[in-house]
């Protein structure tokens, strides 16, 4: 037997979280951080956030976003530090200037 589902009757029943069902609402918060080294004058190896250090142990993914309209070229790594947490950062290639992205619900 086909159950047809009404997911706007879902939302409304207790329990059940929108921002779940639409992912791309999620706010991002860019956050400045220092890049302390560099491997390969490009890649990160270490930064400080928050006045804390953190040892990059692997470089997990690489990619890059064109320049938009008002929005300049970016770089971004997925990390993973020595501390097992896993972060991403992006350099602006116009300014040079680092940011750790942090999604905020």
């Amino acid at each position: 037997m086909l159950q047809i589902i009404d997911r706007y009757e879902q939302l409304e029943r207790p329990g059940w979280n929108w921002r779940l069902l639409w992912p791309w609402r999620q706010r991002v918060r860019e956050e400045p951080v220092e890049l302390a080294e560099r491997r390969f004058f490009y890649q990160p190896l270490c930064f400080r956030w928050r006045g804390m250090v953190y040892r990059i142990a692997r470089i997990e993914a690489v990619w890059e976003q064109l320049a938009r309209r008002n929005q300049a070229a970016r770089r971004y790594f997925a990390v993973r530090c020595n501390n097992n947490q896993h972060y991403t950062l992006f350099q602006d290639l116009d300014l040079g200037t680092w940011y750790l992205v942090r999604s905020v619900e």
